[in-house]
């Protein structure tokens, strides 16, 4: 995966709220975010603040990370999920297409 690939795949996410990217996470049911390919590695307050949003980013041997981070009223909370940069393209799929379906309903 390029790095134009995974940014592009991380603007796509940041269109959205970030509460909903995450509520987006939720909704997948664990179809995608469960099993020996993908884990979720870290999540809790954010500490350390950093931006609401989606951020993608690449490690070593093919892996990528995704980390959603929230801002609320209550401070900020993150999660992380780890994965290879390989499904990484499919996982963000479903999230835009659960993303699309909560916005549809939604509208008047």
């Amino acid at each position: 995966m390029t790095d134009d690939e995974t940014l592009k795949l991380q603007h796509a996410l940041n269109k959205y709220e970030p509460k909903d990217v995450y509520s987006s996470l939720d909704a997948l049911d664990g179809r995608l975010t469960r099993g020996p390919k993908m884990s979720a590695v870290a999540l809790g307050p954010s500490v350390g603040g950093g931006e609401p949003g989606a951020l993608i980013y690449e490690l070593d041997e093919g892996r990528v990370r995704l980390r959603v981070t929230v801002a609320d009223i209550s401070g900020a909370f993150y999660e992380e999920l780890e994965m290879p940069a390989a499904n990484l393209e499919d996982l963000v799929a479903a999230m835009l297409a659960t993303l699309e379906r909560e916005k549809s309903a939604k509208a008047p």
